[in-house]
C-alpha cells in the first residue's frame, strides 16, 4: 500500500525544474561512463592520504634529515667493522690471536735474548710500548661497575707491602728513587686506583682530536708518586713513611729552614721540622753503632 504523502521514484525523476529557480543556473554532473574500472588499490591509497591533514614543511625536513642520520650512522658503523676486520684479518694472517698480538707488543725480547725494537718512533721500545698499551686499558674505562672504595683501600693496603710505598729504607737517597719502578709498583698492585688517577690527571683537551699530547715524563711520574705515598701515609704513617722521610732527610740536608717545613709539613709532602730532627738523630746513632 502507498502513503499517500511519499513521492514515487518515476514522479521525482520527472519532476520539472523551474526556470527561475537558482539551481537552473547551475552546471548539470557529467555522468561517469558505465563501462570505467574501478581505480587501483594504490591510487584509492593516494586520494585518501591527499584528504588527510598536510604534513607541515618542517615535518617533512625533519623526518629527511634523521633518515639521513641514521643512514649516516650506518654507514660509520660499516666503515668502522670493515676496518676492525681487516685488522683481525691481518693479524690472523701472521697466525696470531689478539691476545699474542698483545703479549708480543709489550715483550721485551724474543728467544734469543735480542731486544725488539720497532720502526714507530713512539712506540719504538717496549717500555714505550708497555706505557701506551696502559695508557690505552686506563682511558678506556673497562669497568662497568663502579669502583667500590672498599677495594681501593684494600689496593693501599697492598701498596704499603711494597718498596717505596712502605716503611723508610735508611740505606736509600731521595736521588736513587727510580719513579718509572713507583708507578709501575702502582699500576701492578694497585690497577683500579692507578686507572683512576691517570684520568683525573689527564689534561681536560687530551680527549680531543686536535689536541697533541706530549710523552709523560719524570714529572708526571712524580706527581703519581707523590699523591699515592700522601694517601697511603695518611691511612698508615709508621707503616707508610718511605717519601716523607726520604724527603725530610733531604730538606734537612739542604738548610731548609723551620718555617719551609712547617708550610710543606702543612700540605702534606713531609714531617714536621721536630719529627724529621729526631729522624736524623736516630740515624746518626744507628750510623755511629756500626762504626
Amino acid at each position: 500500500m502507498n502513503h499517500p504523502d511519499l513521492l514515487h521514484p518515476s514522479q521525482f525523476q520527472s519532476a520539472p525544474v523551474n526556470p527561475s529557480s537558482p539551481l537552473s543556473s547551475l552546471p548539470s554532473p557529467t555522468p561517469l561512463p558505465s563501462g570505467l574500472p574501478r581505480p587501483p588499490r594504490a591510487a584509492r591509497d593516494y586520494f585518501a592520504h591527499q584528504n588527510d591533514e598536510p604534513e607541515s614543511e618542517t615535518d617533512g625536513d625533519s623526518d629527511i634529515e634523521s633518515d639521513n642520520a641514521n643512514e649516516t650512522r650506518r654507514d660509520s658503523a660499516q666503515a668502522t667493522a670493515r676496518k676492525i676486520q681487516s685488522i683481525l684479518r691481518a693479524i690472523r694472517k701472521r697466525k696470531w690471536s689478539l691476545r699474542q698480538f698483545l703479549e708480543m707488543f709489550i715483550e721485551e725480547t724474543d728467544s734469543r735474548g735480542n731486544e725488539i725494537l720497532v720502526s714507530s718512533r713512539k712506540l719504538r721500545t717496549p717500555s714505550q710500548r708497555r706505557e701506551y698499551l696502559r695508557d690505552t686499558l686506563s682511558s678506556l674505562n673497562l669497568h662497568s661497575a663502579p669502583i667500590e672504595l672498599s677495594e681501593l683501600l684494600g689496593e693501599f693496603g697492598a701498596l704499603r707491602d711494597t718498596q717505596y710505598f712502605g716503611r723508610f729504607d735508611s740505606n736509600m737517597k731521595l736521588e736513587d728513587v727510580d719513579l718509572e719502578a713507583a708507578v709501575g709498583s702502582i699500576q701492578e698492585t694497585a690497577p683500579q686506583w692507578s686507572a683512576v688517577l691517570n684520568e683525573l690527571l689527564q689534561n681536560e683537551r687530551s680527549h680531543w682530536g686536535s689536541y697533541s699530547t706530549t710523552p709523560k715524563d719524570d714529572s708526571y711520574s712524580g706527581r703519581i708518586f707523590l699523591i699515592t705515598s700522601i694517601i697511603s701515609s695518611s691511612q698508615a704513617k709508621q707503616r707508610s713513611n718511605f717519601l716523607h722521610s726520604l724527603l725530610d732527610i733531604y730538606l734537612l740536608g739542604s738548610g731548609v729552614k723551620r718555617r719551609v717545613f712547617s708550610t710543606l709539613s702543612g700540605l702534606g709532602i713531609c714531617h714536621s721540622y721536630e719529627t724529621a730532627n729526631r729522624l736524623m738523630h736516630k740515624l746518626s746513632e744507628t750510623a755511629a753503632v756500626r762504626k
